[in-house]
């Protein structure tokens, strides 16, 4: 679901009406992602198709095969260690980063959605900027210069 937002995020964010209309893109890139866990692409997977690229269609690969039993056993062989290392992976805390005067950053926006003007939270950019910090008056609070 991450990876849908964030499509979303970059398709339409102007406009947030016109998301429908990115559908068969975004099951396209999806399709075409290598999987966390298998490490292979779900067409691959699911319709023993070779995955097609944008950028296949300007850069020319080598020839891809199809799917084999092995390629399935590797990819079940692989689900429990993908599982094992991401509860391994440190877990984000709230730390607070150190900032510096001059440095160049990017403000979180809390933007709310507003069904009359059919805008939606989901679909705004995340961050604003860039700025330059100009000012650093405590630990957790700076103040900034648009660029």
């Amino acid at each position: 679901m991450k990876e849908i937002n964030k499509l979303c995020h970059l398709y339409s964010h102007h406009n947030h009406r016109t998301w429908d209309q990115y559908l068969h893109i975004f099951q396209n890139i999806l399709n075409e992602l290598p999987n966390d866990s298998t490490y292979l692409q779900s067409i691959l997977i699911l319709k023993n198709k070779a995955p097609t690229s944008r950028i296949s269609e300007i850069v020319p690969f080598p020839p891809t095969r199809k799917l084999r039993h092995s390629d399935v056993n590797l990819a079940l062989q692989n689900i429990p260690s993908a599982a094992a290392r991401r509860e391994k992976s440190p877990k984000r805390t709230g730390r607070l980063k150190t900032l510096s005067v001059g440095q160049k950053v990017l403000i979180k926006s809390h933007r709310l959605s507003h069904k009359g003007k059919g805008l939606c939270r989901k679909f705004f950019l995340l961050y604003n900027g860039p700025y330059r910090v100009c000012k650093i008056i405590h630990d957790n609070t700076v103040e900034v210069e648009t660029l």
